[in-house]
């Protein structure tokens, strides 16, 4: 039995991978095309003459993108609605263009009309939307809806727990039961007989433990509210140079070359910012300014790491005398 729900199992998730690989190659074969267009002005030439340039460019998008897919979980079919897929989806496929575009034209010493890229993202919005509605009804048809039974302490767990009313996975995880439980896991064993799906949120570590056991040698989802002690352990580090494998935890420091290196980013980027947001900073300035003739930019003290104190500069939005009767 348990060796054809895992049969099963395996075929379902075969199939939605062959799915978002197929729209994952659209993707791709749209970049391709468009960048030929992009390239070549809409006249390819005859020989194959820098082909290979071609290639290379497209092997950079199809990594590029799929690093924000995997970002955005753009692939996350069941469990987001439409309009969330495809907002990932469009999101990692307009960055990568545009890093792309930017790339090619600097290293070309001059920008190129877009209009090529702006026509390729209207295309892939379209299939984006396509595809989110056939994948998610796609992953429904394949999935059933699975009996799901929700487990919690008490009425402040199962409020902390929400409601699947409403939501994408409502047509998955279909709530018959629920029950309000704190006691040993060996008087509950019993009462999770039948279902695939168990929900649990506050009840003690021992009783939690043996669900979670049971999950796995039954095959059942579990999903489990965690603790504070569980959002923790997920920064630990995994040590095996004890005779135990031992997870370590620790107040997590940035490394030297990433503070370096988050340090320059943040200089040239906000640089650029700056740049480019001048025309509007200056606008926004000359408006408060003859709005009622106080001073546009107003000070106030913040802190920064290790509670150390530093003066922001930001346009006005209050009077003057705004704080004359509070504190800052």
């Amino acid at each position: 039995m348990k060796e054809n729900i895992t049969r099963v199992n395996y075929n379902r998730k075969l199939k939605l991978l062959l799915i978002k690989f197929g729209h994952f190659l659209l993707a791709i074969a749209l970049f391709y095309f468009a960048w030929l267009q992009f390239r070549y002005h809409g006249t390819l030439p005859i020989n194959n003459v820098g082909y290979r340039y071609n290639y290379f460019i497209t092997i950079a998008y199809a990594i590029i993108v799929f690093f924000f897919y995997k970002t955005y979980n753009a692939y996350l079919i069941g469990y987001w609605r439409v309009r969330s897929l495809v907002f990932a989806q469009f999101l990692s496929q307009f960055f990568s263009a545009a890093a792309i575009y930017f790339i090619v034209s600097i290293a070309w010493n001059h920008f190129d009309n877009p209009i090529v890229f702006i026509m390729l993202l209207i295309v892939q919005f379209l299939l984006d939307v396509a595809w989110s509605m056939f994948g998610n009804w796609f992953y429904y048809y394949l999935i059933p809806p699975w009996r799901t039974i929700l487990i919690y302490r008490n009425l402040l767990d199962r409020k902390r727990f929400g409601s699947l009313a409403g939501k994408p996975v409502e047509r998955i995880y279909h709530v018959t039961d629920e029950l309000m439980y704190d006691g040993t896991f060996k008087e509950l064993k019993d009462k999770l007989d039948g279902y695939e799906a168990v929900f649990v949120a506050g009840v003690n570590s021992r009783c939690r433990n043996g669900i979670l056991k049971y999950c796995k040698e039954h095959n059942v989802r579990g999903f489990f509210l965690p603790h504070v002690g569980d959002v923790i352990m997920q920064e630990a580090v995994h040590i095996q140079s004890f005779d135990s494998p031992v997870l370590c935890v620790n107040r997590k420091v940035l490394n030297p070359e990433y503070a370096i290196a988050k340090r320059a980013f943040d200089f040239i980027s906000s640089l650029i910012v700056i740049l480019l947001a001048s025309p509007f900073m200056a606008l926004t300035a000359i408006a408060i300014k003859l709005y009622d003739g106080e001073p546009a930019v107003y000070k106030q003290v913040r802190l920064t790491k290790d509670d150390r104190e530093f003066e922001i500069y930001k346009f006005r939005s209050m009077r003057v005398d705004a704080e004359k009767d509070g504190v800052a």
